[in-house]
C-alpha cells in the first residue's frame, strides 16, 4: 500500500483590519539581459512561493534594454507583463554609464500605475523568495500601519543581522533600519512614497546621474527605512552585473514568527 501524502495546511495569517488586500498589491521586476539568467529563478519562486501571487495584478517585467528575447517563452503568460525599451529610448540613452542605466529602470519600475492604497513591491531579477511572500509582506504592512506608519520603505531584504541590536526593534514584524541602508534587492513602497522616490530618482540618477539609485534612495529615505525582522526575500546573483556585491540575508532561513522584544538577540 502506498504512502498517504497529506495536503500542505497552511498557517493561520496575521491578519488585522489594517493588513492590505490581495489586491493593493503591484510588483515589478527590473531585469536586464546577462549570464547566468537569474531572472528566471526569480520568476519560479515568485509563482511557487505564494498561490496569491496569481490573484495579483499581472507582475511587470521591465527590461533595461531593447532585447526581450530572454525572455520571449514567457510572452504568452497572462500573469506577466514584459516591457522592453523601444529602440528610440535605447539610442538616446547609449553611452549611458552602467549605474544611470540602472536608475532609469528603476525609475520605470517606481511608475508604474499605482492607485491610492496601493502598495508596490520593486525587486531586482536575482532573488528568491520566502514562502507565502505575499501573505507574509501584508502581515508585515499591516503591523506597520497600526503603528500609525504611512511614508516609509520597507527592506523585503537585507544583509544585516538587524536582531543583534536591541534598540532596532519595533514591531513583531518589523524593525529599524538601524545601519547604512544599501542593497535594493527587494523593496517595498506604499504608493504616494514611490511616485516620490521616482521623481528623485528620474532628476538625480537620469537626468543627472549623481549617484547609484541605492545611494539615492538612502539620501531620501534613509531616516524612513525598516526591514522586516526575518527577511521575505534571499539574493541569489553570485555574479554581478557591477552594481554591487553579492551578499545575502542572514535570516532568510529562520523561521517567520512573530519576535517580541524579549526576542530581540536570540538567533532561534
Amino acid at each position: 500500500m502506498g504512502r498517504v501524502v497529506r495536503p500542505l495546511l497552511l498557517e493561520k495569517p496575521f491578519m488585522s483590519a489594517n493588513t492590505p488586500g490581495v489586491e493593493d498589491l503591484v510588483l515589478a521586476i527590473s531585469t536586464v539581459h546577462r549570464s547566468p539568467p537569474y531572472v528566471h529563478h526569480t520568476l519560479a519562486s515568485l509563482f511557487t512561493a505564494d498561490p496569491a501571487v496569481h490573484r495579483l495584478e499581472p507582475v511587470r517585467v521591465l527590461v533595461n534594454g531593447c532585447d526581450a528575447g530572454y525572455l520571449r517563452d514567457y510572452g504568452h503568460h497572462a500573469r506577466l507583463r514584459i516591457e522592453s525599451l523601444d529602440s528610440r529610448e535605447e539610442e538616446r540613452m547609449a553611452g549611458w554609464s552602467i549605474h544611470r542605466r540602472a536608475c532609469h529602470n528603476y525609475y520605470r519600475c517606481l511608475s508604474v500605475p499605482l492607485s491610492e492604497g496601493q502598495g508596490l513591491v520593486v525587486c531586482e531579477d536575482d532573488v528568491v523568495f520566502r514562502d507565502l511572500f505575499v501573505q507574509r509582506l501584508r502581515e508585515t504592512v499591516g503591523e506597520m500601519h497600526a503603528h500609525g506608519l504611512e511614508k516609509y520603505a520597507l527592506a523585503l531584504f537585507a544583509t544585516y543581522d538587524f536582531e543583534e541590536e536591541p534598540s532596532f526593534y519595533r514591531g513583531t514584524l518589523y524593525c529599524s533600519y538601524g545601519w547604512p541602508f544599501y542593497g535594493t534587492q527587494c523593496m517595498y513602497f506604499p504608493a504616494m512614497v514611490a511616485r516620490e522616490i521616482a521623481d528623485f530618482v528620474r532628476e538625480h540618477g537620469v537626468e543627472t546621474p549623481e549617484a547609484p539609485y541605492d545611494i539615492l534612495l538612502s539620501r531620501l529615505y534613509g531616516d524612513r527605512m525598516y526591514a522586516c525582522c526575518r527577511a521575505l526575500a534571499q539574493h541569489i546573483g553570485e555574479v554581478s552585473t557591477g552594481l554591487g556585491g553579492a551578499g545575502r540575508s542572514p535570516h532568510f532561513d529562520r523561521p517567520f514568527r512573530p519576535l517580541l522584544r524579549s526576542d530581540w538577540g536570540r538567533k532561534s
